[in-house]
Protein backbone atom coordinates (compact mmCIF):
# COMPACT_ATOMS: atom_id res chain seq x y z
CA UNK A 1 0.00 0.00 0.00
CA UNK A 2 1.32 3.46 -0.70
CA UNK A 3 2.87 4.98 2.41
CA UNK A 4 0.61 8.01 2.21
CA UNK A 5 -2.73 6.26 2.86
CA UNK A 6 -2.44 6.91 6.61
CA UNK A 7 -1.62 10.52 5.77
CA UNK A 8 -4.74 11.01 3.64
CA UNK A 9 -7.00 13.65 5.24
CA UNK A 10 -10.15 11.52 4.81
CA UNK A 11 -8.45 8.55 6.49
CA UNK A 12 -7.21 10.65 9.41
CA UNK A 13 -10.64 12.25 9.86
CA UNK A 14 -12.39 8.88 9.69
CA UNK A 15 -10.08 7.51 12.37
CA UNK A 16 -10.61 10.58 14.58
CA UNK A 17 -14.38 10.27 14.19
CA UNK A 18 -14.26 6.57 15.10
CA UNK A 19 -12.18 7.33 18.19
CA UNK A 20 -14.58 10.05 19.34
CA UNK A 21 -17.60 7.82 18.76
CA UNK A 22 -15.96 5.04 20.83
CA UNK A 23 -16.82 7.00 23.99
CA UNK A 24 -13.49 6.09 25.56
CA UNK A 25 -14.05 8.23 28.66
CA UNK A 26 -17.46 6.69 29.42
CA UNK A 27 -16.95 3.43 31.32
CA UNK A 28 -20.57 2.34 30.80
CA UNK A 29 -20.73 3.08 27.06
CA UNK A 30 -17.25 2.69 25.60
CA UNK A 31 -17.14 0.35 22.63
CA UNK A 32 -15.07 -0.43 19.55
CA UNK A 33 -15.57 1.43 16.29
CA UNK A 34 -13.77 0.91 13.01
CA UNK A 35 -13.89 0.59 9.28
CA UNK A 36 -12.11 -0.17 6.07
CA UNK A 37 -9.43 1.95 4.45
CA UNK A 38 -10.51 2.13 0.83
CA UNK A 39 -9.25 3.48 -2.45
CA UNK A 40 -11.73 5.86 -4.09
CA UNK A 41 -12.31 5.81 -7.85
CA UNK A 42 -10.06 8.87 -8.20
CA UNK A 43 -7.19 7.01 -6.47
CA UNK A 44 -7.43 8.86 -3.14
CA UNK A 45 -7.86 7.06 0.16
CA UNK A 46 -10.87 7.28 2.45
CA UNK A 47 -12.72 5.16 4.99
CA UNK A 48 -15.95 3.22 4.93
CA UNK A 49 -17.17 2.76 8.47
CA UNK A 50 -18.36 -0.51 9.97
CA UNK A 51 -21.42 -0.89 12.17
CA UNK A 52 -20.70 -0.05 15.81
CA UNK A 53 -18.96 -2.71 17.86
CA UNK A 54 -20.16 -4.17 21.13
CA UNK A 55 -17.93 -3.45 24.11
CA UNK A 56 -14.45 -4.77 23.39
CA UNK A 57 -15.17 -6.30 19.99
CA UNK A 58 -16.20 -5.38 16.46
CA UNK A 59 -16.99 -7.57 13.46
CA UNK A 60 -15.03 -7.30 10.20
CA UNK A 61 -16.76 -5.62 7.30
CA UNK A 62 -18.20 -8.16 4.83
CA UNK A 63 -16.60 -7.86 1.42
CA UNK A 64 -17.96 -8.99 -1.91
CA UNK A 65 -16.36 -11.65 -4.13
CA UNK A 66 -13.99 -8.98 -5.48
CA UNK A 67 -12.93 -8.21 -1.88
CA UNK A 68 -14.62 -4.80 -2.01
CA UNK A 69 -16.72 -3.09 0.64
CA UNK A 70 -19.51 -0.79 -0.51
CA UNK A 71 -18.09 -1.15 -4.01
CA UNK A 72 -14.64 0.17 -3.08
CA UNK A 73 -11.25 -1.54 -3.05
CA UNK A 74 -10.25 -2.34 0.53
CA UNK A 75 -6.63 -1.56 1.34
CA UNK A 76 -6.68 -2.24 5.10
CA UNK A 77 -8.79 -1.73 8.19
CA UNK A 78 -8.76 0.19 11.42
CA UNK A 79 -10.42 -0.26 14.79
CA UNK A 80 -10.44 1.48 18.12
CA UNK A 81 -9.44 0.01 21.45
CA UNK A 82 -11.13 2.53 23.75
CA UNK A 83 -10.50 0.78 27.06
CA UNK A 84 -7.73 2.29 29.20
CA UNK A 85 -4.66 0.17 29.99
CA UNK A 86 -6.31 -0.54 33.37
CA UNK A 87 -10.00 0.26 33.68
CA UNK A 88 -12.09 1.45 36.62
CA UNK A 89 -12.54 -2.15 37.82
CA UNK A 90 -8.81 -2.90 37.73
CA UNK A 91 -9.01 -5.02 34.55
CA UNK A 92 -6.02 -4.76 32.19
CA UNK A 93 -6.63 -4.20 28.47
CA UNK A 94 -4.27 -4.74 25.51
CA UNK A 95 -3.79 -1.39 23.82
CA UNK A 96 -2.13 -2.47 20.58
CA UNK A 97 -4.14 -5.60 20.07
CA UNK A 98 -3.56 -9.24 20.73
CA UNK A 99 -3.30 -12.45 18.74
CA UNK A 100 -6.97 -12.41 17.72
CA UNK A 101 -6.63 -8.89 16.31
CA UNK A 102 -3.42 -9.56 14.42
CA UNK A 103 -4.50 -12.98 13.17
CA UNK A 104 -7.84 -11.59 12.03
CA UNK A 105 -6.11 -8.85 10.06
CA UNK A 106 -3.71 -11.35 8.47
CA UNK A 107 -6.63 -13.62 7.52
CA UNK A 108 -8.28 -10.77 5.61
CA UNK A 109 -5.31 -10.68 3.22
CA UNK A 110 -5.31 -6.91 2.81
CA UNK A 111 -2.73 -5.44 0.43
CA UNK A 112 -1.80 -2.69 2.90
CA UNK A 113 -1.41 -1.81 6.54
CA UNK A 114 -4.16 -1.77 9.14
CA UNK A 115 -4.35 0.23 12.36
CA UNK A 116 -5.42 -0.13 15.97
CA UNK A 117 -6.15 3.14 17.73
CA UNK A 118 -5.74 3.33 21.51
CA UNK A 119 -5.70 6.24 23.96
CA UNK A 120 -2.03 7.05 23.48
CA UNK A 121 -0.95 5.40 20.23
CA UNK A 122 -1.92 4.40 16.73
CA UNK A 123 -0.52 0.91 16.12
CA UNK A 124 0.36 -0.18 12.60
CA UNK A 125 -0.33 -3.85 11.77
CA UNK A 126 1.20 -5.13 8.53
CA UNK A 127 -0.74 -7.34 6.11
CA UNK A 128 0.85 -10.43 7.68
CA UNK A 129 -0.48 -9.50 11.14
Amino acid sequence: MPADSIDAPKVQQGMRDAWNESQSSDAANRHEEGGCIVRESDGTFAVERRPRGEGASIRPSPRDSFRRYNGKEVIGEFRTHPNPPVDESGQSWAQGGQEGDWGGIAAENYPGDSYIISRDHVWCVGPDG
